[in-house]
């Protein structure tokens, strides 16, 4: 790949572009200064969504052990347990998130926000400029993507990980295209590093959407431009190459996400309409002229198919006029309809189970039946029509003035489909409804939203209009029309962003949701039982207190415990939600050990039978005289051949007297039923957990954390092998009587296999450039 002589550079740099890149900057922060300027201690996102939810005990948590000077690899505080580092969401090996160690929450938010949405303009910008577009139809695609929907819209969705991965998706498309013209050292490492950094950033599903994206891209260029059989091979290997070296450059993530992934939920069967859940509606394209025909805007109520920032195509009026044209009139021709292929190819994806081809795509990827949500494949969709839009640009200030004539058309259609749209809307109403896909409830539209329809729609026919009356603007200079169109897609940029965001976007970062002193009261309570936050209204706030619970929102939580968790509540094991609570005291409070109940009330008296755990002015904590302990001896236990007997068995088994033990061939003589002895904790970490215990027989120890891979255990210092215990929990042989020093600790093996690539790869990278530079030098 080493290059033997000096080139011309493929971009030409002057302090006009320093211009530009200073200017997108300044528009990124005007744009989302309604949700920059909200407070200091407001976070981006709609409260009670993804972002309150989800993104923001996970972000202030991995910080906080970090500060600490700790890896934070387990999560013990929901779900009974769940890793942590291997969720891939966590992104705690992501360098920008740094940020989180050392500014608060909102202020490091707010600041990577920022940052990837102006490096999404900047990478486009450059792709652009790569393509041989100029510098300023270039920037018309920067801001056509760092601007459209399936970016923008993550801000009031509060997706912190996905704003993260998006950049780095234009990163590898550039990459990609500087092979192909150019094989060579430095386009592959730098595709390392988009693909690495992607990896890292935490979302798995862009790291498989951007692979399929670049993939068809690249087999598109190639094959429209052959360049024999050796420079396709080098051209295409070299882009496979850096994948493949980029997947383990970041192999201390991706290897124990993998194997997280592995033995998750979602690594079951799931029936087909789950899993094809977030298929964009056909009638979602109408976003691509005005992107608030469903509402949403403003805060206005959305009727539409799931979300709004889902199935939402907007590009800009004027950057999806221009990707018409660069696809009809752009130059290169083949590069061109390269990119207009590759695009409707993404569209089609992200039709979802509209179209035959998602069913196609699980059926020949190993991981396709993890693109759940095949609407996401609009963000490479909006990279590669906003390229067309740049190509579009510099075709239209080359073009003929007679030949432009050719598109007045344009505004007619446009026209056109704005009073079918209305005369539809009924219609789309009607069949949004019977879908069963709209979440939101209340009314289909109101007079705010149907004024923002018709705004837009206005607006859409002027900013046409003015394109047309470019090639005249044009004899007058052509620095007036580039200023004018420019100008115009930034206006759009800003009341697109307006409209989307706000204050109304942002929520308080302010600690937990639990009552103020509840969460320490039950910390000094002791570490015996789990807690139920009843009516808690976020799940995941255990991780804010650090006090353990059974409750979380985790989009692939271990499969044990989500099978023992479906199996108890009586619902189905072929869905795999992201939302685990619990609505009673039942049989499933039971086995994970739920002890205490924290109520944000004011006590007025015990019921029978209950024991007061803590108190304060406004809430209570308390627990059953009898609860099943998080650790206990059991004396006896019901052996079960697999999963499968050990979930039948359940039904049939009380864990205040016995566990179900999964052990094959298992000749331990049985001992009387009885109540298990409760185990002291000598301590109590996330990744480490010591147990004594005074075992008067032998018996099973279990301890109700989730049972996983990594998690080893040592009896007095001797390693001992764990059994699973009630489907989805640890459990060890206590042979002899006596007292005994029970040890877990976690320890994966994949993530030291990990490591181990990151550091090969790594070095493989420096040789790669050391090896160049010797040849360049020859």
């Amino acid at each position: 790949m080493g290059e033997t002589e000096r080139r011309e550079p493929l971009i030409e740099f002057d302090r006009r572009d320093w211009m530009v890149l200073g200017g997108l900057l300044l528009l990124t922060v005007v744009a989302l200064w309604p949700v920059l300027g909200a407070g200091v201690d407001r976070a981006p996102g709609l409260p009670d969504h993804d972002a309150r939810t989800q993104w923001y005990p996970w972000r202030a948590y991995a910080a906080d052990c970090i500060r600490a000077g700790q890896l934070p690899m387990w999560n013990p505080y929901v779900l009974c347990g769940t890793p942590f580092l291997a969720n891939f969401q966590s992104a705690v090996l992501y360098p920008p998130n740094l940020l989180y160690c050392v500014l608060s929450i909102a202020l490091a938010t707010k600041v990577i926000l920022v940052l990837h949405i102006w490096l999404s303009g900047v990478i486009a910008w450059l792709l652009g400029r790569l393509m041989g577009a100029g510098r300023w139809p270039a920037l018309a695609g920067g801001l056509a993507f760092a601007f459209c929907g399936p970016q923008l819209l993550r801000v009031p969705a509060g997706h912190w990980g996905v704003s993260c991965a998006i950049p780095w998706l234009a990163l590898a498309v550039f990459c990609a295209e500087w092979m192909i013209r150019r094989p060579g050292v430095w386009p592959f490492l730098l595709g390392v590093a988009a693909v690495a950094l992607q990896v890292l950033s935490g979302v798995p599903q862009y790291v498989l959407i951007g692979a399929i994206a670049v993939g068809a891209f690249a087999a598109l260029r190639v094959g429209l431009e052959w360049p024999g059989a050796r420079g396709a091979a080098a051209r295409l290997g070299g882009i496979a190459a850096f994948y493949a070296v980029g997947a383990l450059v970041a192999g201390v993530q991706l290897l124990p996400a993998m194997e997280a992934a592995s033995q998750g939920a979602r690594s079951l069967p799931m029936r087909p309409e789950w899993a094809q859940q977030f298929s964009l509606g056909p009638e979602c394209l109408l976003t691509l002229l005005t992107p608030g025909v469903f509402g949403g805007a403003g805060g206005t109520v959305y009727w539409g198919r799931y979300f709004y920032w889902e199935m939402n195509a907007y590009i800009g009026i004027i950057g999806f006029v221009l990707a018409i044209f660069g696809l009809v009139a752009g130059k290169p021709r083949k590069l061109a309809w390269a990119l207009g292929i590759a695009a409707g190819v993404m569209m089609l994806l992200a039709l979802g189970r509209h179209t035959p081809v998602t069913g196609l795509l699980s059926a020949l990827l190993p991981f396709g039946d993890s693109l759940r949500g095949a609407s996401k494949f609009l963000l490479p969709f909006a990279l590669l029509t906003a390229l067309l839009a740049a190509l579009g640009l510099e075709a239209l200030l080359r073009h003929k003035a007679e030949e432009w004539h050719r598109f007045q058309w344009i505004p007619f259609a446009m026209l056109a489909v704005f009073v079918l749209s209305l005369m539809l809307l009924p219609g789309l109403q009607k069949m949004v409804a019977s879908s069963g896909e709209r979440l939101t409830v209340g009314r289909v539209t109101t007079t705010e939203s149907m004024a923002l329809y018709f705004g837009r729609w206005v607006l859409a026919m002027a900013m046409v209009a003015l394109l047309l009356l470019v090639p005249r603007m044009r004899r007058a200079g052509e620095r007036l029309a580039v200023g004018v169109v420019v100008g115009a897609m930034a206006l759009d940029v800003l009341m697109f962003s307006w409209a989307f965001t706000g204050n109304w976007c942002t929520f308080a970062v302010k600690g937990s949701a639990w009552p103020a002193g509840s969460g320490e009261a039950l910390r000094k309570a002791g570490p015996g039982e789990r807690t139920w936050a009843i009516c808690g209204p976020e799940l995941n706030d255990g991780m804010l207190e650090r006090v353990p619970t059974a409750e979380g929102i985790e989009p692939n939580p271990p499969v044990r415990f989500h099978l023992l968790f479906r199996t108890l509540t009586k619902q189905p094991v072929d869905i795999a939600p992201s939302i685990y609570q619990l609505t009673a005291p039942d049989a499933l409070a039971d086995r994970a050990a739920v002890g205490r109940v924290l109520a944000p009330v004011k006590l007025g008296r015990l019921e029978p039978g209950q024991r007061l755990v803590a108190q304060g002015d406004r809430w209570y904590a308390v627990g059953p005289p009898s609860a099943v302990p998080r650790a206990g001896l059991y004396g006896t236990a019901r052996r079960a051949a697999d999963l499968k007997e050990a979930v039948t068995l359940l039904a049939s088994t009380d864990p205040r007297r016995e566990a179900v033990i999964e052990v094959e061939g298992d000749e331990r003589a049985p001992q009387p039923v009885g109540p298990p002895l409760p185990a002291t904790f000598v301590r109590d970490d996330p990744e480490e957990v010591v147990l004594k215990v005074n075992a008067a027989a032998p018996g099973w120890l279990v301890l109700r954390d989730n049972y996983f891979p990594g998690w080893t255990a040592e009896i007095d210092g001797i390693p001992v092998e764990i059994a699973v215990a009630d489907v989805a929990f640890r459990a060890v042989y206590v042979a002899t009587p006596g007292e005994h020093t029970v040890t877990f600790r976690y320890r994966p093996a994949m993530l030291q296999v990990g490591f181990a690539c990151t550091v090969c790869a790594a070095l493989a990278c420096v040789l790669v450039v050391v090896v160049a530079r010797k040849r360049r030098s020859a």
